[in-house]
């Protein structure tokens, strides 16, 4: 398996899951998957305006997270994604993060 990677990309792995990182100028997106490829977890956040409670707006948080994520993993491998890496730019190889 080969995963999309692009500046600011990174994928790692660990404790039963694999979770993609994207940092950019709008804040950043973290998606956790299990080992069969399921969507467990996601997390968001912004540089910009708060994300607002619906049910209670004056409730604001510059971060939401939803299920799983390896916040708790000790022991995980990151495969960072090399836009400059010439015919292997957009690959982030399982091997490159011990997968």
């Amino acid at each position: 398996m080969a995963t999309a990677c692009g500046t600011g990309v990174a994928w790692t792995r660990g404790c039963g899951l694999t979770q993609s990182s994207v940092s950019g100028g709008f804040g950043s997106q973290v998606l956790a998957y299990d080992e069969s490829g399921q969507l467990v977890g996601v997390q968001e956040s912004t540089d910009y305006d708060a994300f607002a409670c619906p049910t209670d707006p004056s409730m604001r948080s510059h971060a939401v997270q939803s299920g799983w994520s390896l916040d708790d993993c000790s022991n995980t491998s990151t495969c960072e994604c090399d836009a400059d890496a010439g015919a292997d730019a957009g690959l982030c190889t399982p091997t490159d993060a011990g997968f």
